[in-house]
């Protein structure tokens, strides 16, 4: 055997394997907002991710701003408000969580405004409205929602007021007679009309209207002649049109339109001719257009245009007169009103006869309404109106033939309509009109390419790789790749048409693949293939009768039998056993369900001493631990460890050896780290890390050399590295990797050899990568990849051979592929996939035939490559390289053996148990330098692997899960 290191690298290709979903890619932009002649928007661009741009309407003048979150994530650009002549808005960096950030346009000025909610989790800055001069928005802090303000720095951005101590979802804020109106609830009483002078004393609930902690549900607020009118339900009258003056006692219902405790939910409430109008159900006319003065008797139905409801919708005051869309015998159509009952007529009844053509998104601009129809031969497309029926056409079929080109975020710069649209040949892209068909363009074609295939849930079988993606025709389908173009296509399309089967929870078992996938739109059962279209099909339908299906999840091969969950139709979810065939699926133990917890992720099984261990409620004591050997006798209870049925919450289940290591909650200590040999005596907290009822959370366990590393909190050292071997005394922090109380946060962790590596975090590096031989002196930064306080944020680990491959960014070529060989000169950048700083966003890791497959984002989407690592140069004479790999080892069952340059010879395979029993003999041709085995059918545990082939005798150990 020869090992080679490396002192220096050299670029390897990686070369697409197959673009499989073709269909043009979209920029996607939202958040549409003018400044002077300029528009403000996010879009997304392949290695950038989502994040803020601008145009002057040209293409030469379309650009980012800033890669506010550095590389391909997303920054998540919301609540966008023009205020001073600049963007204030509320976006993450990957660093700070969700805060409130200022542009003027250029990368330098564009910034956070200020932390208010210091760390990761960020504020969520909501629903920003001006008023005095100063902004006004919700953030959420630790004690809650609150109100704040500001006038644009840091230091004057404060906080109002506390509105309640948790969070949720808040409503608009709306501005009338200098004061802020809201709808918001807090402890004692829902959600209520509230009101704010822009201090904390003046923020106060307005009126209990539906008394008690029953809320009122005010929604719709309207500003009008220094009153706010809404819609609210005060329980007893249903869902009415209120008004406030922001005293109690000017807070009333107005008219109880439809009387009694039935609602006549108003809606498009909108001012025109001083009075206000808007779509309202008296129950006897249906949804008609109503009128108020603000008066009980001022307050009617304006006009029936049709017998049981025209639901009129969009009221938009154009030219002095009301448009609207609503229904008649003509079908849902353009509909105004002069104000009079005589003047409020069908405008133009834009698809003929009864249909629908759908009025929509009506925006005023340069003297025109602007608007989406469908004249029933161009699909939904851009119209205009001049005010009159003839000065009423299509401005453009975007999208040529009766597919809707998708149009949305009408806005305003420069006396033009900016807007996104889709013309089938760009999908959704920023596009600008000024009323006729040769000025209605693309702005810019942002995000070039293809779509992505959505690849996911890989698994190896028959040295193919098969998993899900989406291609844009079939939706997402099973898919098989050999690494080749030719030899990447469709399985089979399962359900037929786009909406597609969504496979799931693949695994290999007796020589097939059996994998959760739909049989229509809302029917998931168990599925089986042998790897052909013929050989894909439906293997059993477990929930019999119900159309919803049976949703198996949490599959698992051990001792030759395959574990899940599935809904039996009868009982809910129970556990399930298969034998591989139909007959022999059954359920295994009734009454017994999944930890349905949405707050803990439902562990998968694990396999100790041949029996499955996981975590179940038996409906008397909890979610607890169980173990299985595939018989009703053998599925038992090991400990109630949460006594009196409260469920101990177990997570991360994790073999080290014949322990099972996991994090439960006894109700006494908090979520701590356990033990289980499989005995009720032998299932017990290890150590009571932080020393009293608060929970340490230990997470991200891996078993490294017979012991169990993980990351855990105590309120010293908050989340740091610590070690196990099972016992108290051995279980302790390995390094307080950022000192004192704040966490160094160390990630998942993975094994190369006999160290450890994984992403942790530090005031100095950031978040970068770390290696650990185990010892506090062994534990240290490997290489600070982003040079300073910025964080490379390693992901994606993957072991080839003696070197480990990641995702990392560096600050100057976005998150691209990295190797290291577990020194600091030896971790590099693998491979520039995408030249620049937007990055690919290498993952999804996978060996295939010698290479490296990987998901990646070259231009056309998130598809399949092919990395052949390089060459190394300056070989290191006491590393050796290995001619033969075994993976992955260890393995539930399928084992493959590559060698090197060994095609078409004859093999003498023979496997041995570790006490020299021979178990299997016999005759191979090694085809494409690889050996498969499958050795599913055989007991967990070490086995010896003995190949004789081209005068070399290989010898290898295998390690069955």
């Amino acid at each position: 055997m020869v090992w080679v290191t490396y002192s220096s690298w050299s670029f390897a290709q990686v070369n697409l394997v197959k673009d499989i979903n073709t269909i043009p890619a979209a920029s996607s932009p939202t958040a549409l907002v003018a400044i002077d002649n300029q528009v403000f928007f996010t879009a997304y661009q392949s290695g950038y991710g989502k994040e803020l741009w601008v145009s002057d309407g040209t293409e030469a003048g379309t650009r980012m701003i800033k890669d506010i979150h550095s590389g391909s994530d997303h920054s998540s650009i919301t609540r966008t408000i023009v205020f001073k002549g600049q963007l204030y808005f509320s976006a993450n960096d990957g660093i700070h969580g969700q805060e409130l950030w200022v542009s003027d346009g250029t990368e330098a000025g564009t910034k956070m405004v200020k932390d208010i909610r210091s760390g990761s989790s960020g504020s969520s800055i909501n629903y920003p409205v001006i008023m005095n001069d100063r902004l006004y928005f919700y953030a959420n802090t630790s004690d809650g929602t609150e109100l704040w303000t500001s006038d644009g720095t840091e230091a004057g951005t404060q906080k109002v007021a506390n509105i309640r101590r948790s969070w949720g979802a808040n409503r608009t804020l709306v501005v009338a007679n200098n004061q802020l109106f809201f709808a918001e609830m807090n402890d004692s009483h829902g959600r209520e009309i509230w009101v704010s002078d822009g201090t904390t004393t003046g923020t106060k609930m307005i009126k209990d209207i539906n008394p008690g902690t029953n809320s009122s549900h005010a929604s719709g607020l309207v500003a009008w002649n220094g009153r706010v009118y809404f819609s609210a339900d005060d329980g007893t009258n249903g869902t009415e049109l209120w008004v406030s003056d922001g005293t109690e006692a000017g807070t009333k219902m107005i008219k109880d339109i439809n009387a009694g405790s039935r609602s006549g939910s108003p809606t498009s409430l909108v001012v025109y001719q001083n009075k206000l109008f808007f779509a309202a159900n008296n129950f006897d006319d249906g949804r008609q257009l109503w009128v108020s003065d603000g008066t009980e008797a001022g307050t009617q139905m304006f006009k029936k245009l049709r017998d049981y409801g025209s639901s009129p919708t969009s009221l938009t005051v154009f030219n002095n007169q009301l448009f609207f869309s609503a229904n008649s015998t003509q079908g849902i159509e353009l509909w105004i009103s002069d104000g009079t009952i005589a003047g409020t007529q069908l405008f133009k009844d834009i698809e003929p006869g009864t249909g629908d053509s759908n009025p929509q998104q009506f925006k005023v601009c340069n003297n025109q309404l602007y608007f989406i129809a469908n004249d029933a031969i161009n699909g939904k497309e851009l119209w205009v109106s001049d005010g009159t029926t003839t000065g009423t056409r299509l401005v453009k079929d975007i999208y040529t033939g009766s597919t809707d080109s998708d149009i949305a975020e009408f806005t305003i710069a420069d006396n033009q309509l900016f807007f996104t649209a889709n013309d089938g040949s760009h999908n959704q892209e920023l596009w600008v009109s000024d009323g006729t068909e040769a000025g209605t363009q693309m702005v810019k074609d942002i995000q070039t390419g293809t779509n992505g295939s959505q690849a996911r849930n890989f698994v190896l079988f028959n040295n193919k790789y098969y998993f899900s993606a989406n291609d844009g025709v079939h939706g997402q389908e099973l898919w098989v790749s050999d690494g080749t173009n030719a030899g990447t296509h469709l399985v089979k399309d399962m359900v037929t048409g786009e909406s597609g089967s969504f496979p799931q929870e693949l695994i290999v078992f007796n020589n097939k693949l059996y994998f959760q996938g739909r049989t229509s739109q809302y029917n998931v059962e168990l599925w089986v293939s042998d790897g052909t279209e013929a050989g894909t099909h439906l293997f059993k339908e477990l929930n019999l009768g119900n159309t919803s299906g049976s949703y198996p999840f949490n599959l698992k091969v051990i001792n030759n039998q395959l574990f899940f969950w599935a809904h039996d139709g009868t009982n809910g979810y129970v556990l399930w056993v298969s034998d591989g065939t139909e007959a022999g699926t059954r359920v295994l133990k009734n009454g017994l369900a999944p930890d349905r917890n949405f707050l803990v992720e439902i562990p998968k099984f694990v396999e100790v001493k041949s029996k499955a261990f996981f975590s179940a409620n038996d409906g008397l004591n909890g979610a607890e631990l169980w173990v299985s050997d595939g018989t009703d006798a053998g599925t038992q209870l090991v400990k109630d460890i949460y006594r009196g049925g409260g469920g101990s919450s177990i997570e991360s289940l994790t073999v080290v050896g014949e322990q099972l290591f996991f994090m439960a909650n006894d109700g006494l200590n908090g979520a701590e780290l356990w033990v289980s040999d499989g005995t009720d005596a032998g299932t017990h907290m290890v150590k009571d890390i932080t020393g009293s009822n608060e929970s340490s959370y230990p997470y991200f366990l891996k078993a490294h050399q017979g012991k169990l590393y993980f990351s855990a909190f105590d309120e010293t050292h908050g989340y740091e590295f610590w070690v196990s071997d099972g016992t108290e005394a051995g279980t302790h922090m390995v390094k307080d990797i950022k000192p004192g109380t704040e966490s160094g946060a160390p990630g998942t962790l993975y094994t190369l050899g006999d160290k450890l590596y994984f992403s942790a975090f530090d005031e100095t590096q950031g978040d970068e990568l770390w290696v650990s031989d185990g010892t506090e002196a062994g534990t240290h930064l490997l290489k600070d990849i982003w040079e300073g306080s910025n964080s490379s944020t390693p992901a994606e680990f993957f072991v080839y051979y003696n070197q480990l491959y990641f995702q990392a960014n560096d600050g100057a070529h976005g998150k691209e592929l990295w190797v290291s060989d577990g020194t600091a000169a030896g971790t590099a950048r693998a491979a520039d996939i995408v030249s620049g700083a937007g990055g690919s966003a290498p993952n999804n890791l996978l060996f295939l035939n010698n290479q490296i497959l990987l998901l990646a984002d070259k231009g056309v989407g998130e598809e399949l490559y092919l990395y052949q690592p390089s060459n190394l140069t300056t070989p290191s004479p006491q590393i050796i390289r290995d001619d033969a790999l075994v993976y992955p080892n260890p393995s539930p069952g399928l084992f493959y053996l590559q060698l090197n340059n060994t095609n078409q010879e004859t093999a003498q395979v023979a496997l041995y148990t570790v006490n020299g029993v021979q178990l299997y003999k016999s005759t191979h041709t090694i085809n494409n330098n690889q050996l498969t085995m499958n050795l599913a059918h055989l007991a967990t545990g070490k086995y010896l692997l003995k190949v004789e082939v081209a005068g070399r005798v290989i010898t290898r150990k295998l390690l069955k899960r």
